[in-house]
């Protein structure tokens, strides 16, 4: 499979840096309203890559982020820690490539490299971790919490537990691709 390079070192970037989001209390249906042109019902991570990416083309103007209730901060360390794994890779040898189906190609590359968090829908709407069988929602700041997107499977980064279990930033997946991980493991 070809791997988007390009897109996964962004989103790793993005992963190790503080939310990129920034959400106001007394603002947060109309900062949901402004960022849903970015929304990827199926996917937090690709929604995260197209906020990314128009930042950047807007040279991270802290005007911009404001307008769009987004992290200036957490947006221009995220290009430099791209900026450096560009440079690793460079190093390396990593080819750094995109793919037209960069999109399903960032979430296979999810689910690879988070294998461990991988969540299967159980008839009540809760999800169950396939690694550690903890029960979980999916976290109200997610887009698939908030467009209602249905999936049999998920990849999440991180499970929350507070007064309930949730997946935060969470990728629809599709079952073949599990299937066929899980046949070469």
């Amino acid at each position: 499979a070809v791997v988007s390079t390009q897109s996964t070192g962004t989103l790793v970037a993005l992963l190790s840096v503080d939310s990129i989001f920034y959400n106001p209390h007394n603002k947060a249906d109309i900062a949901e309203a402004v960022r849903r042109k970015f929304q990827n019902v199926t996917s937090d991570h690709v929604t995260m890559l197209r906020v990314y990416k128009s930042a950047e083309e807007n040279n991270f103007s802290p005007e911009w982020c404001a307008q769009h209730y987004l992290n200036v901060r957490a947006l221009r360390m995220a290009a430099n820690v791209r900026k450096q794994l560009k440079q690793i890779c460079k190093k390396q040898g990593i080819s750094l490539m995109t793919s037209k189906k960069w999109e399903e190609n960032v979430k296979r590359a999810l689910l690879y490299g988070l294998k461990d968090n991988v969540a299967a829908k159980q008839p009540d709407s809760c999800y169950v971790s396939l690694s550690n069988r903890q029960q979980a929602k999916i976290h109200p700041t997610s887009v698939l919490f908030q467009t209602k997107e249905s999936a049999d499977l998920v990849v999440f980064d991180e499970m929350v537990m507070t007064s309930a279990n949730y997946l935060r930033t969470c990728s629809i997946i599709d079952k073949s691709w599990h299937q066929n991980l899980t046949q070469h493991l």
